[in-house]
């Protein structure tokens, strides 16, 4: 079941550009039944209880592609699976006045299975294919309006993500070199393992935080997160919402707790500069809030702001720390997308852009 609610939406949105329908609604009925039927998927593995390991590939010795539902994805995976059919409804309404729209639910609903693919990755391997398989899927959703803005923005989100998920890639070699790349609560580096080698492993978790905070908008790496406002408003609530930023987010919360483990980090210069980032992150974000005039950027920028307090919190390295960040990580996404449906429906019935 797991495996039907990652590929339903993969393989229904790869199909979609091949059947020629008679008219949006066949279209919009299409793609909502596909949205809901994966949704359900999804809550019913959540509330069932029954969360089995499925190994979908195996590669070598100690890299497979592995999906299982634990108590983590639960949280992003039933917020994912709550949100996107909201986000398809709107985005069915909202489209009308934009071309292409068969290309469009194509990549918005293969953008559903793989966050849930990121959402259920077992190991870190996992993470980081579906990790870089995100920003493909979602990059021609910012290219959408192919003008000369859209290309920018689409160029700069691509060149941002591709730098961050190379960070996290050197995360990715030095745990299979001396520790594990399933997910263990705790961490999967020992003491025995990597004794000598502490400050070089914090220096590796500092790069793999970077990387991975790329998605989520963290100083300097966030620049490209105001650069897709461009992109139709079901998209940038997408982005800043639901999918792109929350994976981020998301990931570095596996990069601590799961990975590298507190034991090797807590209290160290590691610490420091993480929480140091995520705190200039959150102030920065705030006043270029405040200061931008143009409405979709300014929640981009607030969106920067609120995503470091999820940062910050699972920087803390407590069990309170986490539970914040879970916490914001749920309520900001419910936020957020309300936020931006009423920017979109501002834009469309005042064709106004800037707020004074």
């Amino acid at each position: 079941m797991l495996l039907a609610s990652i590929f339903l939406p993969l393989l229904g949105g790869a199909c979609l550009p091949l059947f020629r329908f008679r008219s949006r609604r066949a279209r919009s009925l299409y793609t909502g039944l596909i949205t809901l039927l994966t949704s359900c998927l999804v809550w019913a593995q959540i509330l069932g209880g029954a969360r089995p390991e499925i190994r979908l590939l195996q590669m070598t010795d100690t890299l497979s592609i592995i999906f299982r539902m634990d108590r983590l994805s639960v949280v992003f995976a039933g917020l994912i699976a709550f949100l996107w059919p909201i986000a398809v409804l709107y985005a069915h309404e909202y489209m009308a006045h934009e071309e292409r729209e068969s290309s469009f639910f194509a990549w918005y609903t293969m953008s559903y299975g793989v966050t849930l693919a990121v959402a259920c990755a077992e190991n870190y391997f996992t993470l980081y294919v579906f990790y870089e398989l995100l920003t493909l899927v979602t990059m021609p959703l910012v290219l959408h309006k192919k003008d000369a803005r859209s290309v920018h923005a689409a160029r700069k989100y691509l060149y941002y993500s591709i730098t961050g998920a190379a960070l996290g890639f050197i995360g990715l070699i030095f745990l299979l070199t001396y520790g594990r790349v399933d997910f263990l609560p705790g961490g999967t580096l020992t003491p025995e393992a990597v004794s000598g080698l502490e400050g070089l492993l914090r220096l590796v978790f500092v790069l793999s935080f970077v990387g991975f905070g790329t998605k989520a908008a963290l100083f300097p790496m966030h620049a490209w997160l105001p650069m897709a406002s461009v992109a139709p408003t079901p998209v940038t609530a997408l982005l800043h919402a639901v999918a792109v930023v929350k994976a981020g987010a998301f990931a570095v919360i596996r990069l601590i707790d799961y990975s590298f483990g507190t034991w090797l980090l807590e209290g160290t210069w590691a610490q420091t500069v993480c929480l140091l980032l995520a705190s200039f992150t959150i102030v920065y974000g705030s006043v270029m809030a405040v200061r931008e005039q143009h409405l979709k950027r300014r929640l981009a920028y607030s969106t920067v702001s609120n995503l470091s307090y999820i940062l910050m919190g699972a920087a803390l390295m407590t069990n309170a720390g986490l539970t914040g960040a879970l916490t914001h990580l749920v309520f900001h996404a419910l936020m957020k997308i309300t936020l931006f449906y009423c920017a979109g429906a501002i834009l469309v019935k005042t064709n106004r852009e800037y707020v004074q």
